[in-house]
């Protein structure tokens, strides 16, 4: 399990062993994540809690999710992390899905050429070339 206590002010005061392994491979990624939970704009894989004791400034305990992701939580995922807009979510949602443009023109009552602007724009925002690659970095989270 992927865990840290946090401090008043998010310094990690203390990392399982797994987490350790996860800060050791990228320490500034998991900082970042680890300031973006405390403050409640953190990935939905995460659980925090508040730690407190009298006559102690209150800490925090981050736990990653062991749960298997499920697409609702990989479009979370994925709209926090290439900061998408709702209208980008919700292109995406039905990407995943296996709709084609047509489909989704008609499912979000717009244009058809406005879907293949979003679905440009996901392209970019990801870094990826097509949709399949962009539906496999949504369920494989590699970069």
């Amino acid at each position: 399990m992927v865990a840290f206590v946090l401090g008043p002010r998010g310094a990690i005061k203390h990392a399982s062993e797994a987490g350790r392994a996860l800060l050791a491979r990228d320490p500034k990624a998991v900082a970042a994540a680890l300031r973006s939970v405390i403050c409640g704009r953190g990935p939905p894989s995460w659980r925090v809690t508040q730690l407190s004791w009298p006559g102690v400034r209150a800490h925090h305990l981050a736990v990653l999710s062991p749960e298997p992701a499920t697409a609702a939580t990989r479009l979370a995922e994925a709209a926090h992390r290439f900061v998408l807009t709702s209208r980008q979510t919700q292109v995406l949602a039905l990407l995943l899905r296996g709709h084609a443009n047509k489909t989704i023109a008609v499912t979000l009552r717009c244009a058809e050429n406005t879907v293949e602007y979003h679905v440009s724009q996901l392209l970019r925002r990801t870094g990826t070339d097509c949709r399949a690659a962009l539906v496999a970095l949504v369920w494989g989270g590699s970069p």
